[in-house]
């Protein structure tokens, strides 16, 4: 997985600023680009979507301007139309490897500083989208909850293609730095053999995908957990203090991107740390 040029979606929130801080982590994974959007919602703006694009044009030329203090290329952009679809567009045309944005507190839905449309994005984007996450607290207070976020990275595995492409970018961004925690959940089976059974096939896969990553330098840690799947992935990012959370939006059989009551949106509405979700290999 390449990060060399990053989508920053804000609303100049609070939270939406203290994303730049974000990019610097993102820099030392190859970060060279970034493209700043603000989208002017034309239901709330009316007859003033135009006089709100001019001003939060020079209010985002600002930030790129600090931005590129860093040494980052910049590039703003503030388009007028819905939210959600204005960003995925605007991801593709850019040819980003990455969307980021930000969630306050537990939940993207909860309370997320750009509401539905950070929910409407992860589920329509067709390019990996970070969900950064902050503490729930005052406004001048807010803060990021996890600043170094690849130091221990849980990763959700039904070996599936989409799961293991995720293994292999995870990886490969962490190239011999950082841990790669491996999790299979184990939903049930019919009788205890054939739990067992499942049980053992599943850790000598998950055997097997270790031995594979550390040849290549990396720390790999695996665990087969028995229960609901989502239950079982934030079970254990909060007892291995993990750091993010990367995971598929679709695992095996399931026909469409982020189902209600899907494994990929119960973690991304209930994790208290940040997540990336790819998309499915089939559908970008």
């Amino acid at each position: 997985m390449k990060l060399d040029k990053v989508l920053l979606c804000t609303d100049f929130s609070e939270p939406a600023n203290q994303l730049t801080e974000c990019l610097l982590e993102l820099k030392d994974k190859g970060l060279k680009e970034v493209v700043l959007i603000h989208v002017v919602n034309i239901r709330s703006a009316g007859g003033n979507a135009s006089v709100l694009q001019k001003f939060n044009q020079e209010q985002l030329t600002k930030v790129a301007e600090e931005i590129e203090e860093d040494g980052f290329s910049v590039k703003v952009s503030v388009p007028i139309g819905f939210p959600p679809h204005e960003i995925v567009d605007a991801a593709l045309k850019e040819q980003v490897s990455l969307i980021l944005l930000g969630a306050i507190g537990k939940g993207v839905v909860r309370r997320v500083f750009l509401g539905s449309t950070a929910f409407d994005v992860i589920r329509i984007s067709k390019v990996p989208v970070l969900v950064e996450k902050f503490t729930d607290t005052k406004r001048e207070e807010c803060e990021i909850i996890c600043r170094r976020k690849f130091e221990r990275v849980v990763v959700p595995v039904d070996f599936s293609d989409d799961s293991l492409s995720v293994v292999e970018n995870m990886g490969n961004l962490l190239q011999g730095r950082g841990r790669m925690v491996l999790v299979f959940a184990l939903e049930g089976s019919e009788n205890k053999k054939d739990l067992k059974k499942a049980k053992e096939d599943a850790e000598k896969k998950l055997e097997d995908l270790k031995s594979e990553w550390e040849n290549t330098g990396a720390e790999v840690k695996c665990h087969v957990k028995e229960g609901i799947a989502s239950q079982s992935i934030l079970q254990v990012a909060e007892e291995k203090e993990a750091t993010l959370i990367a995971m598929s939006k679709r695992g095996r059989g399931q026909i469409r991107e982020l189902l209600i009551g899907s494994t990929a949106e119960a973690v991304a509405l209930r994790s208290k740390i940040p997540i990336l979700l790819f998309p499915s290999k089939t559908h970008r």
